[in-house]
């Protein structure tokens, strides 16, 4: 499935209002009154939402599928709970039911981590309800649980708790080259692309967005190699940076040491020609 992250924008503030809505009412039903879920007003959500993505103090990026549209999204920022003052928060992350348990969810997560580290924050928490079916993904993604607090809702009490994370763990980015230049770079002892000298930075990608750019840039290549590469082992800067459409890209400000490389994975074409799946 081909999907994209990108930020947030004006654009986006009645489907994030009507995102918020629906997946409320597929998360919390049963667990918050119906009274509330159901007489949710839009225009006051998306008032809401307007509010939000103008906060130049929370980031907000949104998920999007291509010929489908935008189907969750993620807000962060600054922790605005007393338990945690040193820390970075997620301040929600939903996605519409019919599209979890297909890496979405993982990917919009990971980014908004990624951004907090590059806001200084080495810490992070978010609150969930107790009761939320969603606390497994947290579990999954390595968060544990910290605090507790009650909180009300429509009149009924629930317990809220906290899940941590003391490490925000570097995710692996990923460079599509041909076999001959990665034997070349072995050789050598580093990889670099006439991109350094052109543009003064390789391009790279995020897990999710290496598909798109074979198919884009590298579908004549008989034989694409794709470079797993570890950032914390660059001896260079490493930028996320817009590729034109808001959504972010990796980018290695020098060569790459070989040591940094930790896998070498081959693309994989369907019969349509396309490249489907990494081996």
């Amino acid at each position: 499935m081909n999907f994209l992250i990108r930020r947030a924008t004006l654009d986006d503030v009645s489907v994030c209002a009507q995102i918020h809505i629906q997946a409320w009412q597929e998360t919390y039903r049963g667990i918050i009154p119906d009274s509330y879920l159901d007489i949710v007003d839009l225009s006051k959500r998306a008032s809401m939402w307007k509010k939000i993505i103008e906060n130049k103090n929370i980031f907000n990026f949104v998920a999007e599928i291509e010929e489908v549209g935008v189907v969750g999204y993620l807000t962060g920022g600054k922790n605005r709970s007393s338990f945690f003052p040193d820390y970075g928060e997620i301040m929600g992350i939903y996605l519409l039911k019919e599209y979890h348990h297909k890496g979405i969810g993982q990917t919009l997560f990971n980014f908004g981590l990624r951004v907090l580290r590059e806001n200084g924050y080495k810490k992070v928490s978010l609150w969930v309800l107790k009761e939320n079916s969603t606390c497994i993904f947290y579990s999954k993604m390595k968060g544990y649980t910290d605090k507790e607090q009650e909180i009300e809702i429509a009149g009924k009490k629930l317990l809220e708790i906290a899940y941590i994370w003391n490490e925000i763990i570097h995710q692996n980015i990923f460079h599509i080259t041909s076999f001959s230049e990665w034997e070349k770079a072995k050789n050598q002892g580093y990889y670099e692309h006439p991109s350094l000298l052109k543009e003064g930075f390789i391009h790279c990608s995020s897990i999710h967005q290496v598909h798109r750019v074979a198919n884009i840039w590298y579908k004549e290549y008989l034989h694409p190699v794709v470079l797993e590469v570890d950032p914390s082992k660059l001896k260079c800067e490493l930028k996320y940076e817009s590729g034109g459409n808001q959504e972010d890209f990796p980018h290695v400000y020098g060569r790459i040491p070989i040591e940094s490389v930790v896998q070498i994975k081959e693309l994989i074409k369907a019969a349509n020609g396309n490249f489907t799946r990494l081996r």
